[in-house]
């Protein structure tokens, strides 16, 4: 994978991103970031958050990403009765900005190679709950640094959900399990450093 800057955590950024959109530092927010594709699951995430809103009120999901199916998920947020409390941004340049407004971050796709949205929230110490699929496992260190689950498996899914929701102290050790795992072997210095060693290695050339 490539790999990814670690940057600092910045609590005002949170708080001002929040405020924009009407977060309370209280709520709890999904983000899912990608384009809108048939295999990107976000259909499958509204489906999931439609079920965990009967149980949480105070939910809130946002959507970053274009695509072709972007108007017709949103009809779909409008008929489910809770369109007040998701979010469709569009395109963001700085995503990292709002990364740090999230509480979790998901990414439900049916496939996927080695997802950077996936690095970039890990980054920024965020709770990731994910599809076991493609690269994923191994971003996530086979769960230890995230939680996997099956493609469209609602129950699932739903049940992952809502272990993060009610549990904030679970979504920080999943956070910081994430983070470290960064550091330890995606932050974008030390995978420079690999890819420059293999080549050497490759071509026989003494690494000064």
């Amino acid at each position: 994978p490539n790999g990814v800057e670690i940057l600092p955590v910045d609590a005002q950024q949170r708080r001002r991103i929040r405020s924009k959109h009407g977060w309370s530092m209280d709520d709890v927010v999904i983000g899912y970031i990608g384009r809108f594709a048939e295999h990107k699951g976000q259909e499958f995430m509204l489906d999931c958050f439609r079920e965990l809103k009967k149980d949480f009120p105070r939910l809130k999901l946002c959507f970053i990403g274009d695509g072709p199916l972007r108007e017709r998920l949103m009809r779909a947020a409008r008929d489910s009765g809770y369109f007040p409390d998701i979010a469709f941004l569009g395109v963001i340049e700085n995503v990292r900005e709002y990364l740090e407004a999230f509480d979790i971050v998901s990414l439900l796709s049916r496939w996927e190679g080695m997802p950077n949205v996936i690095l970039e929230a890990m980054a920024a110490g965020k709770a990731v709950l994910a599809t076991h699929v493609g690269g994923i496992p191994e971003l996530l260190d086979d769960g230890k640094a995230g939680i996997l689950v099956r493609p469209d498996d609602r129950e699932q899914t739903v049940h992952a959900f809502r272990r993060l929701v009610l549990d904030e102290g679970l979504r920080n050790r999943f956070g910081r399990a994430a983070y470290q795992r960064v550091l330890n072997h995606y932050e974008a210095c030390h995978v420079y450093s690999r890819h420059l060693q293999f080549y050497c290695d490759l071509l026989g050339w003494e690494l000064k």
